[in-house]
C-alpha cells in the first residue's frame, strides 16, 4: 500500500505527457501542416500549453521517434509525416523519458491554442494572455483574474473536445460535440434569453478572444456543479451563450443572476440515439416535439438517426433537407448521422463534408425497405472509407440470417407473442453481429460504436476488442436497465424493441457494468410511432421501438443506483467526448453554456421552465471537434 501514491502519481504524469503529445498533434491537424512545415518553437509551445519547456521537448522527442516530426539542429522542428496520427496508447512503448520533468505540469491546464501558435510562428513571440479552451482534464490553470477559475470537475481528465464553430460558417470538416445530462431541482428563474453570440471555432482554436467575466450576461450562483469526476459548489459566468468562467464567488456585477443554492447543476444532456422521423413522418414524431421533450428532460443536444425520415439520410441532398428541417424546428442543438447502406458507400465522403457525425449501419432488417441492411462487403468497404476520413460507424448488431429464420419458424407455428419475439432474436444473434463488426473495425482501423447493447456479454466483447487496440465503444438504453421480457409480456407491443428486452440476469449485469464504469453511454433510442402501429396482439407485426427521450436522466436518478457524477458521465460527458461534440457534455470555460437544473438552459438561453416551453426553436448543427472520437484513455 505504501507505494500506491507513487503509482498514482506516475499514471498522472503519463496522462499529462500523453495529453501534451495529443495537443501538439491537434495543432498539426487543425492547421493542415504538411511535411516540411515548421512547428512553433518549444518555448512558444510551452507557453501555449502552460507546461514546462522540458516537457514539450520530451513530447517532441516522442513524436520524432515515431516518425511524426523531425528536429533539425539550430533550425527548429518540422512536420515529417502528416498522413496519420500517433495512437496515444502507443506512446509508452519503447519511449523513455524522465518522470521528474512532468511534475511541474501536473497542476497546469494542458490547453493548446492554435491562434496563439500561429501568431507565435509568424512573429517569433507568444502573447502573454492565453485563451482557456474547453478541455478540462487538469486540476487548475494559472489565471490573471482576481478570482482563480477552475474547471468544474477539478480533476485531471483527458478530453478531445473544445469550443464550437459557428453555425453560419460550417467548415468542410466541422467538429462534433458530445452529449451532457442534468438533474431535477427547484429553480430560480431567468427573465430573458441571451441572443447574441461571439464567433467561436472548434477545438483547439477560437477566432475571438475569450470573453471577460466582467461581460457576463448571466451568473448561476452557488450551485452544486456536477461533473463526471465529482461535484463542487461553484458560480458559472456565461457570456454570449458560452461559459466564461467557473469558480467560487465570482466577482461579477451587472449580470442577471440565477440563485442555484442547494441545487445540482448538471451539464445539458446529450442523447446520441433518437429517431425524430423528420422530414416525412412527422405524424410519428417530429423535430419540434421531440426536441421539446428532450429539453424537458434536461437534454440540450441529440444526434438523429438516418432512417425513418423521408428521404432516408443516405446522400448529401437528404442530409441538407434534414438539416434545414432541424434548424427550423429544433429547440436544442443537434447532430446528424448518415446512413451506410448497400449501393451508397460512395456517398460517405460527401455526407462527411456536409457535416455528418458518423454513419449508421443495420446488420439485420431495419423494418424499412428504403434503408436495407449492410451486407458484409458493404460494411467492410464502408468502414474503409470511414477510416480514411476519420468517421465513426455505428451498428445495429443482430445476425440477419438467424433472426429471419427464427421469425419464419415462429410464424409457421403460429407463435406471435412477446416471448416468441424475444426467442426469435436470441443473445447469440446479437453477439455474433457484434463480433463481426469488431473484426472489420480492427482490420480497417475504423472507429466503431455498437448501439443499444442488451446483454452484458456484448459489452464484454467490446472490452476485449478495445484491449486489443480496436477503437470501439458501446451504449445501452434505459429500457434494458429497467424492463425485462416479463414486462414485454405484461405491457404488450408498446415494449417491443430490437434487440428485445432480455432476462433479469442481463438487466442486472448491465447495471453492474455501468456502476463499474465499464459501460460508458446510456442513450434513449427514442423511436415513436402512431398508436395504431402498436395495437393488436401480434408482437411480430407491431412496430418496434420505445419512446422515452424525455425520461433517460430522470429514470437513472430515480433508481438511485449511481452517484451523480456517474449520471453526468453516462448521459452527457462520455457521449460528447466519444462523438466529438465540440463544447458539449461538460460545464467548462469556453464550452457551450448548456445547463440543466429544473429549467433547461441551452447556450445561456432558458428553453424549459416550470415544465413549459419558453423559447422558440433555436437549435443548430453541432460541428465535429478536431481529434473527435478518441477513447484511448477510457
Amino acid at each position: 500500500m505504501s507505494d500506491a501514491p507513487d503509482r498514482i502519481a506516475a499514471i498522472q504524469r503519463m496522462d499529462v505527457f500523453r495529453e501534451v503529445v495529443r495537443r501538439i498533434e491537434q495543432h498539426i491537424d487543425a492547421n493542415h501542416l504538411q511535411p516540411g512545415d515548421r512547428l512553433p518553437s518549444d518555448r512558444d509551445l510551452a507557453a501555449a500549453l502552460e507546461v514546462s519547456r522540458p516537457l514539450v521537448r520530451q513530447a517532441l522527442k516522442a513524436l520524432e521517434s515515431l516518425g511524426r516530426v523531425s528536429a533539425q539542429q539550430g533550425s527548429g522542428t518540422y512536420v515529417q509525416d502528416a498522413s496519420h496520427r500517433v495512437a496515444v496508447r502507443e506512446l509508452t512503448r519503447g519511449i523513455s523519458f524522465d518522470h521528474d520533468l512532468l511534475d511541474d505540469a501536473l497542476p497546469a491546464r494542458i490547453a493548446i491554442d492554435a491562434e496563439v501558435l500561429r501568431a507565435a510562428s509568424a512573429n517569433g513571440s507568444c502573447p502573454t494572455t492565453l485563451r482557456r479552451p474547453a478541455s478540462t482534464w487538469a486540476s487548475r490553470r494559472r489565471s490573471a483574474a482576481p478570482v482563480e477559475t477552475r474547471s468544474c470537475d477539478g480533476s485531471r481528465h483527458s478530453s478531445t473536445t473544445s469550443g464550437s464553430r459557428p453555425r453560419s460558417a460550417p467548415a468542410s470538416r466541422p467538429a462534433t460535440r458530445p452529449p451532457s445530462t442534468a438533474s431535477t431541482a427547484r429553480s430560480s428563474r431567468r427573465s430573458s434569453a441571451v441572443t447574441s453570440r461571439r464567433r467561436w471555432t472548434g477545438c483547439p482554436t477560437t477566432s475571438a478572444p475569450c470573453p471577460s467575466v466582467a461581460d457576463a450576461d448571466l451568473v448561476v450562483r452557488a450551485g452544486t456543479v456536477v461533473a463526471a469526476t465529482g461535484t463542487r459548489v461553484q458560480d458559472i459566468a456565461i457570456v454570449d451563450g458560452r461559459v466564461a468562467a467557473t469558480g467560487p464567488d465570482l466577482a461579477v456585477t451587472g449580470a442577471e443572476e440565477l440563485d442555484a443554492t442547494g441545487l445540482h447543476v448538471f451539464p445539458g444532456g446529450v442523447d446520441p440515439h433518437v429517431h425524430f422521423n423528420e422530414p416525412g413522418r412527422t405524424d410519428w414524431e417530429g423535430i419540434a416535439t421531440g426536441s421539446e421533450a428532450l429539453a424537458a428532460g434536461g437534454f440540450t443536444t441529440y444526434a438523429d438517426m438516418p432512417l425513418n425520415s423521408v428521404p432516408v439520410t443516405i446522400d448529401a441532398d437528404a442530409f441538407d433537407r434534414k438539416r434545414a428541417a432541424a434548424e427550423a424546428a429544433s429547440h436544442v442543438d443537434f447532430a446528424l448521422w448518415g446512413g451506410l447502406v448497400p449501393g451508397r458507400v460512395n456517398a460517405i465522403e460527401a455526407l462527411w463534408r456536409r457535416g455528418a457525425h458518423g454513419f449508421k449501419a443495420f446488420l439485420c432488417d431495419s423494418g424499412l425497405a428504403e434503408f436495407p441492411p449492410a451486407d458484409d462487403l458493404t460494411l467492410l468497404e464502408g468502414m474503409r472509407r470511414c477510416a480514411a476520413v476519420g468517421a465513426i460507424v455505428l451498428v445495429h448488431a443482430e445476425n440477419a440470417a438467424i433472426v429471419a429464420e427464427l421469425a419464419r419458424r415462429a410464424a409457421s407455428e403460429g407463435r406471435r407473442g412477446a416471448r416468441d419475439f424475444a426467442a426469435s432474436r436470441p443473445v447469440e444473434a446479437e453477439l455474433e453481429a457484434i463480433d463481426r463488426a469488431l473484426f472489420f473495425a480492427g482490420e480497417t482501423g475504423c472507429g466503431l460504436h455498437v448501439v443499444h447493447v442488451s446483454t452484458p456479454r456484448g459489452v464484454e466483447l467490446v472490452e476485449r476488442a478495445r484491449a486489443d487496440g480496436v477503437d470501439v465503444t458501446c451504449e445501452t438504453c434505459p429500457h434494458y436497465l429497467l424492463l425485462t421480457v416479463d414486462d414485454a409480456e405484461r405491457l404488450g407491443a408498446v415494449a417491443k424493441c430490437a434487440p428485445p428486452l432480455r432476462t433479469d440476469g442481463d438487466r442486472d449485469g448491465l447495471w453492474r457494468l455501468i456502476e463499474q464504469g465499464r459501460l460508458p453511454i446510456v442513450a434513449s433510442d427514442h423511436s415513436p410511432c402512431p398508436p395504431e402501429l402498436k395495437a393488436g396482439d401480434d408482437f411480430f407485426a407491431a412496430w418496434g421501438g420505445i419512446a422515452g427521450c424525455q425520461s433517460t436522466r430522470g429514470l437513472l436518478l430515480a433508481q438511485d443506483r449511481l452517484p451523480l457524477p456517474a449520471v453526468a458521465a453516462v448521459t452527457a460527458t462520455n457521449a460528447a467526448r466519444r462523438f466529438g461534440l465540440a463544447g458539449k457534455g461538460r460545464i467548462q470555460s469556453a464550452g457551450d453554456a448548456d445547463l440543466a437544473i429544473v429549467d433547461t438552459i441551452l447556450r445561456g438561453r432558458t428553453v424549459q421552465q416550470d415544465g413549459r416551453l419558453v423559447a422558440p426553436p433555436a437549435g443548430r448543427l453541432v460541428p465535429r471537434a478536431q481529434g473527435s472520437g478518441d477513447q484511448s484513455t477510457w
